[in-house]
């Protein structure tokens, strides 16, 4: 790849038509296969606390996606360590969330997880998304998996993300339910037990033999009135189905 020089005059925040207008040009000059996105809070103009300055960083990722360019893009964690700063929206559009924490500050070493969202695992690729350490070894990073530490135990943050794409995955297997909307309009709904044996099918909710533990239970629920309040799904205790 080429390497580019910016001059700061044309440095403009990526949530602005002229800051996207200037990353279009790089892209169609340098026709790369991954963009590297360092910050988000130093690339993005407004709080990252609030939801609006992310909303058109989300269309100029969809956007990019369809050029079939991967993206990376680097967050900051909040007060609380375990969270990334700000609105959890941002990681709404992103197939995985790996989280960098460090081990004690004595170490060098630290530790990667994917617990907070891992789209694209499945039974064939589990193994890439189990936690890590890693650490500088002669000049080279290494990496050793951490024994007796699963990622199968999701968030709630993770289950919303979760929950719509499983909608749309079993009403594309045939199993949507027809029925009128709220508004009078025809939706195509899912069983919530359609979508909690779907989850825990895949190892996305914690079960206790063969049974859903209550606090998995409990969170999936959550998950659903969450959805529910930010206007993404609608439906009761029986049904559910992804709005426009």
């Amino acid at each position: 790849m080429p390497k580019r020089t910016r001059d700061a005059a044309v440095v403009t925040e990526r949530n602005t038509p002229e800051g996207e207008a200037w990353l279009m040009n790089e892209i169609a000059t340098i026709k790369p296969g991954l963009i590297v996105f360092d910050s988000i809070m130093a690339l993005l103009i407004g709080s990252m606390k609030e939801e609006e300055p992310w909303g058109p960083a989300k269309v100029m990722i969809r956007r990019i996606t369809s050029m079939r360019i991967a993206q990376v893009w680097m967050d900051h964690a909040g007060y609380n360590a375990s969270k990334a700063y700000g609105t959890s929206t941002k990681m709404w559009e992103m197939d995985t969330v790996a989280r960098l924490e460090k081990i004690s500050d004595e170490s060098k070493a630290f530790k990667v997880t994917f617990a907070d969202k891992a789209r694209l695992r499945n039974d064939n690729n589990f193994e890439q998304f189990r936690s890590m350490q890693v650490e500088m070894h002669r000049g080279q990073f290494v990496y050793s998996h951490i024994e007796n530490e699963t990622n199968v135990g999701v968030t709630r943050f993770s289950l919303r993300n979760e929950i719509p794409k499983t909608i749309n995955d079993l009403i594309a297997r045939g199993e949507a339910i027809y029925m009128t909307g709220h508004d009078g309009k025809p939706v195509k709904a899912v069983t919530q037990a359609a979508i909690r044996n779907s989850l825990k099918g895949r190892g996305l909710l914690e079960v206790d033999g063969n049974a859903v533990t209550k606090k998995a239970r409990t969170s999936l629920h959550r998950s659903h009135k969450d959805l529910i309040a930010s206007g993404i799904l609608a439906g009761d205790d029986k049904v559910v189905w992804v709005l426009p």
